[in-house]
């Protein structure tokens, strides 16, 4: 039996698995526990409640997240406890079992895993929203506390996300006006869009390629991490791969770095596989190319860890060179709306 760590060990317990083989720590966010482990052969994943949940969000979140996977959404299996729970609990601290998702990330320049990555978001965008409408009471479904500052989706959370920025920054005269200007297109953009009578559902929260992990040998995608699983407009994730893909490029070190223009046909290839399951109503359709312009910027600010001061990958000069080609890419897109969705 590991005794590498003794919390482990006692969390384990708390499970019908013994006798695990074998424990590999992976950085969590603070002082959080995360580790791979193996059994028989089988690996598995245990992670410690982010700190940014409360515990009420946590089970919350690990209660849909069970609901999603009865449903057969595409997601990652949680083991269950001995006492039938979907969490373990030690002390004041909570943690849950995954078994573990073979596979690597997407490679946003493999045109054929790019459809797929659509086609398996279309396909979690239904589970989720049947997951809403069953919902009595879907004002006791969940709303984040992180939500305003690292994963903003309404007016009101990118607002507090961009004070929070300033805040930050407050020293730094050339990020400061930097982030003033993508504020001021943020709120531009926002103004034209019908928020209020665009189709609601829950949603991942947080998609991205890190999130979705590709089997090569069966095709099949798996989603993990609904820490930010919520009630949001529908087509907030699809606009959100779809900025991410649109913004960045990933070269042979896995770096990551901004292309040179949207990649308007990787973004058409990612919506062809998003709408075999998914029927995008005419207001998700006429909105959805500013909500992409939108994620485009906060996909800028959280990609290189801008929003993270101690995390960040970019200098001064860095983000300086690379908003001139975001302000490039919006341009484009403003005149080209027509390129998405055709």
């Amino acid at each position: 039996m590991i005794d590498k760590n003794p919390i482990i060990k006692m969390v384990l317990a708390q499970y019908p698995l013994v006798n695990f083989e074998s424990q590999n720590d992976i950085p969590g966010w603070g002082t959080t526990i995360r580790t791979t482990l193996t059994l028989n052969g089988k690996s598995y994943f245990l992670k410690e409640k982010a700190p940014y949940l409360t515990s009420e969000e946590f089970i919350t979140k690990i209660n849909l997240h069970n609901l999603l996977q009865l449903n057969t959404g595409p997601a990652s299996i949680l083991v269950t406890t001995r006492d039938k729970k979907q969490y373990a609990k030690f002390g004041d601290r909570y943690f849950e079992l995954h078994e573990w998702v073979s596979g690597r990330f997407i490679n946003y320049n493999c045109v054929n895993e790019i459809r797929i990555l659509g086609e398996y978001t279309g396909i979690l965008t239904h589970k989720l929203q049947i997951l809403y409408q069953q919902q009595t009471d879907t004002s006791k479904l969940p709303n984040p506390s992180a939500r305003s500052k690292w994963f903003p989706d309404t007016i009101d959370s990118i607002k507090c996300y961009f004070n929070n920025l300033f805040l930050l920054y407050s020293t730094n005269v050339e990020l400061q006006i930097i982030l003033s200007q993508l504020y001021k297109i943020v709120s531009e953009v926002s103004s034209s869009i019908d928020w209020h009578n665009l189709p609601q559902s829950m949603i991942h929260g947080d998609l991205s390629s890190d999130n979705a992990i590709f089997n090569v040998e069966s095709g099949n995608i798996t989603f993990i991490d609904f820490d930010n699983i919520r009630v949001s407009n529908r087509i907030w994730d699809i606009a959100r791969l779809a900025a991410v893909i649109g913004l960045l490029y990933d070269n042979k070190l896995n770096q990551k770095q901004l292309n040179n223009e949207f990649a308007y046909d990787k973004v058409n290839t990612l919506l062809a596989g998003y709408t075999q399951n998914i029927t995008l109503n005419p207001l998700e359709k006429n909105n959805l190319p500013n909500i992409i312009i939108i994620n485009l910027i906060l996909a800028f600010l959280s990609e290189f860890d801008i929003d993270d001061l101690e995390n960040t990958i970019l200098t001064p000069t860095a983000v300086s060179i690379e908003f001139d080609k975001l302000l490039a890419m919006i341009s484009s897109l403003k005149k080209n709306l027509y390129r998405v969705l055709t």
